[in-house]
This record gives C-alpha cells, structure tokens and sequence, in this order.
C-alpha cells in the first residue's frame, strides 16, 4: 500500500504594541497596599522575586523597560502521514450517454 508521508514547519513572531503582557513594565508598587486592598495572592504574584537582591523589587524600584514592547514568537512542526488506496468509486464515462450516436 504507497503512502505520502509530508513534513511541515512554521515560525512565526509576534511584535505587540503593549509592554503589558508579561505584566513587567513601570515601577514597583506598594506591595503592603496590594496585599491589604487585593489580597495575598495578589501580592504574592506582584513580587515574583527569590528576596536575594531586596532593592531590586522596593517600592518605587524601575520594574522592566517601558521603552522595550512585548514580542513572542512560535514555532510548529507537523508531520502528515496519509494512506494511499485504490480508487473504488466508479469511473465516469468517456462520453455521456445522451451524446453517443449509434
């Protein structure tokens, strides 16, 4: 039994015009407001820092570039394998029937 076998591969990037969607941009925010106005998961998730290096993440500390825009890419690969059979469906006819002359 033949069969086709295909091999597909997709990069693609995308470049966004926000510097919001990894949620680092701007400044640090009052951590102990956060967690008295939203709760501790929200302050949990606001500092995501180890506590190694505390000045990194004080209240007021540059929190990312707000120059620099989000962009984040993909990349796909796709195998196809298809299995070839005969044809069973019935063959049309040369001509149609109403067109033969006898």
């Amino acid at each position: 039994m033949p069969f086709n076998l295909k091999f597909g591969a997709e990069f693609s990037y995308y470049f966004t015009l926000t510097d919001y969607l990894d949620d680092v941009s701007g400044f640090y925010f009052n951590n102990d407001l956060i967690l008295e106005y939203n709760g501790e998961v929200a302050a949990a998730l606001a500092d995501r820092s180890d506590g190694s290096n505390p000045g990194w993440t004080t209240t007021g500390a540059i929190r990312g570039n707000p120059k620099n825009r989000d962009a984040y890419l993909g990349l796909i690969f796709s195998l196809t394998f298809t299995f070839k059979t005969k044809n069973i469906a019935p063959q049309r006819p040369e001509k149609h029937p109403f067109l033969r002359r006898k």
